[in-house]
């Protein structure tokens, strides 16, 4: 069975997707995430963490963008809110 009748797609919108013809919704993620039997997460991260380490890269890359999240929301909180500041 191929990759498009496993993940109920066409095979011309999985070849346009290949080609980046296609957006892809978070539904055909997880359409194909199920179909090659991987997490969705997976196809954001570099080629070579798609292995038994990928969870451990995974928890890395989100520690990082909470770290920066937070870091932001702070400053925009510092400019927009000074008043906030104040009680600390």
């Amino acid at each position: 069975m191929t990759l498009a009748a496993q993940a109920d797609l066409t095979h011309t919108f999985i070849t346009d997707i290949e080609g980046g013809k296609k957006w892809v919704s978070a539904k055909t993620i997880s359409r194909l995430a199920e179909a090659l039997q991987v997490e969705p997460y997976q196809f954001f991260l570099p080629d070579i963490a798609a292995d038994e380490g990928s969870s451990t890269i995974f928890t890395a890359y989100m520690d990082d963008f909470t770290d920066n999240l937070q870091k932001m929301v702070g400053e925009l909180k510092h400019h927009y809110l000074p008043d906030m500041d104040k009680g600390k």
